[in-house]
């Protein structure tokens, strides 16, 4: 006997939320199933011989090695314009920093300018209020 797989089927215009992931259920198939599935070839034996690249994709081998030395080489061509583009990012980003440093500091110093206005505008405006303070008093003495 053969087992079959079946789906709990919901309908597609049932707005109901499931507590619990739809389970499949295994039914005993008694007809038996025509598509069967093959066995894994577990032995060590491989099927085409193929090479391993770093990111362990398999490349089957050409009858020349000059079809893989070509495509080596496009490849390192790529891979060489790639970092020539990251580097001139890098290069455009450095000179972006530099100038928003140079920005920064222009600022960093018109602001210590304003500081020091208000600091000292300030300073004269208390001085004037305790020279009215002074006159006012001296004002109501002499009254």
């Amino acid at each position: 006997m053969e087992a079959a797989f079946v789906r709990d089927v919901i309908p597609e215009e049932a707005d109901v939320k499931l507590d619990k992931p739809r389970v499949e259920k295994v039914v005993e198939n008694s007809v038996g199933d025509p598509e069967r599935k093959m066995l894994a070839d577990i032995s060590n034996v491989p099927k085409k011989p193929s090479v391993l690249t770093q990111d362990n994709k398999s490349r089957p081998t050409s009858s020349t090695g000059k079809e893989y030395v070509e495509q080596l080489q496009k490849e390192n061509a790529a891979l060489k314009k790639l970092v020539a583009d990251k580097n001139k990012i890098i290069e455009l980003s450095g000179a972006e920093l530099h100038q928003l440093g140079l920005t920064l500091q222009k600022m960093q110093q018109q602001n210590l300018h304003l500081a020091q206005a208000n600091s000292q505008m300030l300073a004269e405006l208390n001085s004037g209020k305790d020279r009215v303070f002074y006159f006012t008093f001296l004002f109501l003495i002499c009254l």
